[in-house]
């Protein structure tokens, strides 16, 4: 048994924090269920080599719940450093599940009638870069509410927003990811009062979808697309 302390920042989906954990690792073997090695196969089945890592934070916040993981690998694991990392993994299991909701609920990737393998791959491939783009864009938006939003939209489609929300005045500054955020959010229906929480995925999404037809719109109008 190993023991290791570490630092980890976590999201708790409204800010960030960094947490004092507690790590212990084992190596343990899980056998097959009782009612498989009952059948005729079941003389067939072996043990599975696993390895338990056990997170927990002792000490948490003020009105905080501590964290308190019990994860499973079978990667093998005997330095600190690989127990660390696999935590690091485990932290990112919640973008992934946020990016996958974009995909599926906002980009509707699931509604696709299309039977032809090349053609889905395709259409995925399509949808993932748009889907991944209000992923960044969210994420930023958490992480640091003050940058400019230039990693996510260029000059062409940080003009055309700033117009719609300054009364077609000429942009002078830079779009930060907060405006860029709330106003892609309000072109999908959020109206951004004081005591309205942050606005969510699906309505990020509705309005990134009208936000990109007004860019094609531009675009087609001034001959920057059709030349």
């Amino acid at each position: 048994m190993f023991n290791t302390e570490i630092k980890l920042q976590i999201n708790n989906e409204t800010k960030y924090r960094t947490a004092d954990l507690s790590v212990s690792f084992e190596k343990f073997t899980l056998p097959p269920p009782p009612n498989r090695t009952k059948k005729k196969d079941g003389d067939n089945l072996n043990n599975i080599l696993l390895w338990g890592i056990y997170v927990r934070e002792k000490k948490p916040p003020t009105n905080e719940e501590g964290l308190s993981w019990f994860l499973i690998t079978n990667i093998p694991i005997s330095t600190n450093e690989e127990v660390i990392e696999k935590i690091k993994w485990y932290t990112l299991r919640w973008n992934i599940e946020i990016f996958h909701k974009i995909l599926k609920s906002g980009c509707s990737v699931e509604l696709a009638q299309l039977r032809n393998r090349d053609r889905l791959i395709k259409y995925i491939t399509v949808k993932s870069i748009v889907a991944w783009k209000i992923f960044w864009l969210s994420r930023n938006f958490n992480i640091n509410k003050n940058a400019d939003c230039s990693t996510v939209l260029n000059f062409t489609e940080q003009m055309i927003l700033f117009k719609r929300f300054n009364k077609g005045s000429k942009m002078d500054r830079k779009i930060s990811i907060t405006e860029a955020f709330i106003w892609i959010a309000k072109l999908g229906g959020y109206i951004g009062r004081k005591a309205d929480l942050a606005p969510g995925i699906i309505t990020i999404w509705r309005g990134w979808t009208r936000f990109m037809n007004m860019v094609e719109d531009y675009k087609i109008l001034s001959g920057e697309t059709y030349g």
